[in-house]
């Protein structure tokens, strides 16, 4: 007799399996389906430190995103530079969050280095 995996059960496998081959933490899963959110931003007085509380107490694993692009005034911040991507990239090493960008405004292809992504 042949048993059928649900579509939430392959989910849960296949979130897993990603998280797990990129050596990130263990993505939560409530009735088969995988409960993350990859678009959250610190910033606006969301910290990193209180996304990972959120992320804990609901049992959600977040990405936390920064925008990046080109600055339109000294005082954005848009990560416009591998320094500043690097840096971003460094602040989240061993944190229970997976780490994203957000490209915004005018973006060439060489403002990053493929290294630093």
């Amino acid at each position: 007799m042949r048993t059928r995996i649900r579509r939430r059960e392959i989910l849960a496998l296949a979130a897993g399996a990603v998280a797990a081959s990129a050596g990130q933490p263990r993505v939560p899963v409530s009735e088969g389906v995988p409960r993350v959110d990859y678009h959250a931003h610190p910033e606006h007085g969301m910290t990193v430190a209180r996304a990972i509380g959120i992320s804990k107490s609901r049992g959600v694993r977040f990405g936390l995103v920064r925008h990046a692009g080109m600055k339109e005034s000294a005082s954005s911040e848009r990560l416009s530079n591998d320094t500043e991507l690097l840096a971003w990239k460094k602040s989240l090493e061993g944190q229970p969050v997976f780490c994203g960008i957000q490209a915004e405004g005018y973006v060439r292809q060489c403002w990053l280095c493929a290294g630093a992504l």
